[in-house]
C-alpha cells in the first residue's frame, strides 16, 4: 500500500499534512534521514494502542496556536507511522478528476464538523454553522487557461483545475473575517486543501465547535412564539413538503387554526435567499425573516422581510396588522362585487380575478369558457390599497386570449382611492353582464 507523499517527507526533511484513505488526516514534522518523527493525529483520529504513540503534548504546541482539538505525538518511529497510514487505507491520493470539494469535506466530516453545500447568486460554496452561532463560509476558484484565479466562485471544478481555496468567518453581527486565501501562492492541491482544513478547524475550536444539526440555540418558532405571545397574539404551526411557518389569524379572539381561504392571515417564516422556508432551526448569519399577508383567497402579499437579526421589526409589523388588518385591494373589489351577487375567482397564480359571463359556470371552468378578467395597472389584486393605481377590465375567449380593446379602464397611472374605484367598476361590471348587447 503506498505511503508515497509520507516518504517523500522523510527523504526531503520537511512538513505537511497526509490525507487518508477513509478521510481522516495527520500532519507531520520530519528531518531529513531521521528515523523517528512529531505526528499530529487531526481531531477524530485515535493514536494506535502501539509502541511509540505514548510520547504526548498538547496539540497547542503543535501548528495550531492552542486551537484544534487533536493529539501530538512528537517522537514516533517513521515505520509506526507507515504502519498508521496503511491501517487506514493508505494515503488518499486525488485524482485529476475529483471535484476538489471532496477532500476538504471529507477531512472536516471525519472530525465531526457539521458542512453544507450551498449556492446563491455569489456562486457555490460550503457553510459551517457554528456553536457560537457564527459561521464559515469555505470557496474555492479554479484557473482559468492563462493560470490566472478563474472569476466563478465555485467547489465542484476538477482536481486538475484548482487555483486557490478561501475561507471567511462571519460573526453574528454580519462581519467578515478573512480566514484563508491562498490566492497567487499557487500551492499544490493536498497541501493547499490541508492548509485550508487546518485553518477552518481552528476557527472551529475557537467558537466551541460545530452546531448541531436544528441550530444554535431557540429554533426559529421558539423566538417567534415567545415574542409574538409578548404581544399577545397566537401562532399556529404549519407545513407541507418539507417546508415548515407559522400562521398568525387576523381574529386572535379565536384560538383554532385561521381558515386560510376565508380571512385574513399572515405567515412567518426564516430563510436564506429564496432557497428555504422554515422555522425548524435557529436563525443564523445571513437569514432572513419574511412575513406574507393573505386576503383570505389564497392572494398573499409580502408585507415585511428582514435579516434574522432585526426579528423585533417582524413582530412590529405583525402586531400593527392583527390591530389594523387592512385587506389587500383584491379584497376590497371582491365585497364590492358581492354586492352585486358577482364571484371573482382565482387560479393562484395569475395577477388577476376572472369572473364568468354565466354565474352557472363551475367554478373549475371559468377559465376554460370566454370570461372576464380585472387587475390592477401593475397587474396586480394583491397589493395595498393606498398603492392601487386603478382597475382594468378585459374580455377573453375560451382560449384565454384577449378579445378586442379594455371594456373598462380606470386612472392614469397614479394612485386612486381603491374604495371608491372598487365600487365603480363592480357597477360596470354588473351593468355589462346583464346587457343584452353584450
Amino acid at each position: 500500500m503506498s505511503t508515497a507523499r509520507f516518504d517523500r517527507l522523510i527523504a526531503q526533511g520537511t512538513d505537511g499534512a497526509i490525507r487518508l484513505a477513509d478521510g481522516h488526516t495527520i500532519s507531520v514534522i520530519t528531518a531529513d534521514g531521521a528515523d523517528a518523527v512529531a505526528v499530529y493525529l487531526w481531531p477524530g483520529l485515535p493514536a494506535p494502542d502501539a509502541s511509540g504513540w505514548e510520547d504526548e503534548d498538547p496539540a497547542e504546541v503543535f501548528l495550531t496556536g492552542g486551537n484544534m482539538d487533536g493529539r501530538y505525538c512528537c517522537d514516533v518511529p517513521v515505520q509506526s507511522v507507515r504502519d498508521l497510514i496503511e491501517q487506514h487505507g493508505g494515503e488518499a491520493a486525488a485524482a485529476d478528476d475529483d471535484e476538489v470539494i471532496t477532500a476538504p469535506l471529507a477531512q472536516l466530516r471525519a472530525t465531526g464538523v457539521r458542512c453544507l453545500e450551498w449556492q446563491d447568486s455569489a456562486g457555490h460554496y460550503v457553510r459551517v454553522p457554528l456553536a457560537d452561532g457564527t459561521e464559515i463560509t469555505v470557496s474555492g476558484t479554479a484557473a482559468d487557461r492563462d493560470g490566472k484565479r478563474g472569476a466563478e466562485v465555485s467547489i465542484h471544478h476538477r482536481v486538475r483545475d484548482h487555483a486557490s481555496w478561501q475561507a471567511s468567518w462571519t460573526d453574528r453581527s454580519g462581519n467578515c473575517t478573512e480566514l484563508y486565501d491562498s490566492y497567487g501562492q499557487h500551492h499544490p492541491y493536498e497541501e493547499d486543501t490541508a492548509a485550508l482544513v487546518a485553518a477552518v478547524l481552528t476557527q472551529v475550536q475557537q467558537c466551541d465547535g460545530s452546531a448541531p444539526e436544528r441550530g444554535v440555540g431557540e429554533t426559529a418558532e421558539q423566538l417567534a412564539r415567545a415574542a409574538l405571545a409578548e404581544q399577545g397574539i397566537t401562532a399556529h404551526r404549519d407545513d407541507d413538503a418539507g417546508n415548515t411557518w407559522l400562521v398568525i389569524g387576523g381574529d386572535q379572539s379565536r384560538p383554532d387554526f385561521p381558515d386560510m381561504l376565508a380571512e385574513p392571515y399572515v405567515v412567518l417564516y426564516l430563510g436564506r435567499d429564496g432557497e428555504e422556508i422554515t422555522v425548524d432551526r435557529a436563525p443564523a448569519p445571513g437569514d432572513e425573516w419574511t412575513v406574507l399577508a393573505g386576503d383570505g383567497t389564497g392572494a398573499e402579499r409580502e408585507l415585511i422581510t428582514r435579516p434574522a437579526d432585526r426579528f423585533a421589526e417582524c413582530v412590529e409589523a405583525i402586531a400593527d396588522w392583527v390591530t389594523d388588518p387592512l385587506p389587500a385591494a383584491g379584497a376590497v373589489l371582491r365585497a364590492a362585487l358581492a354586492e352585486h351577487g358577482i364571484t371573482a375567482h382565482t387560479d393562484g397564480m395569475s395577477p388577476s380575478y376572472a369572473i364568468a359571463l354565466d354565474s352557472a359556470i363551475p367554478e373549475r371552468q371559468v377559465y376554460e369558457r370566454p370570461h372576464l378578467t380585472v387587475a390592477d395597472r401593475a397587474p396586480s389584486v394583491d397589493h395595498h390599497p393606498a398603492t392601487h393605481t386603478g382597475w382594468v377590465v378585459w374580455l377573453h375567449d375560451a382560449n384565454g386570449e384577449p378579445v378586442g380593446d379594455a371594456l373598462y379602464t380606470a386612472g392614469k397611472g397614479e394612485p386612486i382611492d381603491c374604495a371608491a374605484d372598487s365600487a365603480k367598476v363592480a357597477q360596470f361590471i354588473a351593468d355589462w353582464l346583464g346587457s343584452p348587447q353584450r
